[in-house]
């Protein structure tokens, strides 16, 4: 489960940090508030496509961090599959970051550790399971 969300320097959003409690979650507000940022951060963090038109205007970089609890179940494939990555996980947190520059390279850690996009997005789908508002 996403318990924490940082952003920092995304689209409109200069820094923002929320924390999610156990069960539902409801975000509301105006259009332009920045709910789809928030998906946006969090498919960033699932493996989703970086794109340097994500940077706030005259930043050169911004970054999103989630950390996850890791509960039964998925948290042991999740702790499985780092291992075999060979990146330590000794608790049930995970911490995942992602980080854009202008330049339009990205990279992503996993506690604190470089993955490939396609480890990320591996990992990802054990975290997430994200739909847009038409997909069925």
């Amino acid at each position: 489960m996403l318990d924490r969300l940082r952003i920092r320097n995304l689209a409109i959003v200069e820094s923002a940090e929320l924390e999610l409690s156990p069960g539902l979650n409801v975000i509301t507000g105006d259009t332009g508030a920045g709910k789809s940022l928030l998906v946006e951060s969090v498919n960033l963090l699932v493996g989703g496509r970086a794109d340097s038109g994500l940077l706030r205007e005259g930043e050169s970089a911004a970054w999103v961090e989630g950390e996850f609890r890791l509960g039964s179940g998925v948290g042991d494939r999740v702790r499985a599959l780092l291992e075999s990555w060979g990146i330590e996980c000794d608790g049930d947190t995970l911490i995942v970051r992602r980080e854009l520059s202008a330049t339009g390279k990205s990279r992503a850690l996993v506690n604190q550790a470089a993955v490939t996009f396609g480890s990320l997005k591996r990992l990802g789908e054990m975290l997430a399971d994200l739909h847009g508002q038409h997909e069925h």
